[in-house]
């Protein structure tokens, strides 16, 4: 399941549209508006598509968040760019997935998600990167996943990442 939602990020992070306009000096810009608005025309054919995503949004570096919900909602950038997922995404290499918490991205709204975000580099590896991407999906259908497992009178299930570690 992880490795599908996986599957979903790493089609934005290849996005041509979404890594032109994480690299512009200034998204505001005429140009910058016009690709901001098929980017999340993107995001939401794609979260609307599926009832395990809760969100996908994007963070950049230039002051640009985009997401598949309206973007009179979001809560300020400072929070934003505060936040764990963003900080943990900005200095990992690879993939992070969260832990359930509770979604702070949108103001007056307080989900149970667990998130997979990564860095965008546009201009490759060493890069500073240019944003996060991050794909929230809803707890409540991996909690409904779960409830499926026959673990018998004492299993229980966890999730573990690549290292072996908890998540």
């Amino acid at each position: 399941y992880l490795d599908n939602m996986e599957s979903v990020l790493m089609m934005f992070m290849n996005h041509e549209e979404l890594r032109e306009l994480a690299s512009m000096p200034n998204p505001d810009l005429p140009g910058g508006r016009e690709l901001r608005e098929r980017i999340a025309r993107t995001f939401r054919t794609v979260a609307e598509s599926r009832e395990d995503i809760a969100s996908i949004v994007f963070v950049g570096r230039n002051g640009v968040v985009l997401s598949d919900q309206p973007s009179g909602r979001f809560r300020p950038y400072p929070e934003l760019i505060a936040q764990e997922w963003y900080q943990g995404a900005i200095a990992a290499d690879d993939t992070v997935v969260s832990s359930s918490r509770i979604q702070r991205i949108y103001r007056q709204e307080y989900r149970w998600v667990v998130s997979v975000s990564r860095a965008i580099r546009v201009g490759g590896a060493s890069e500073t990167p240019a944003g996060v991407l991050l794909v929230d999906l809803n707890y409540n259908v991996i909690e409904s996943m779960l409830d499926q497992l026959d673990l018998g009178k004492q299993g229980y299930v966890f999730i573990v990442d690549s290292s072996g570690d908890l998540v």
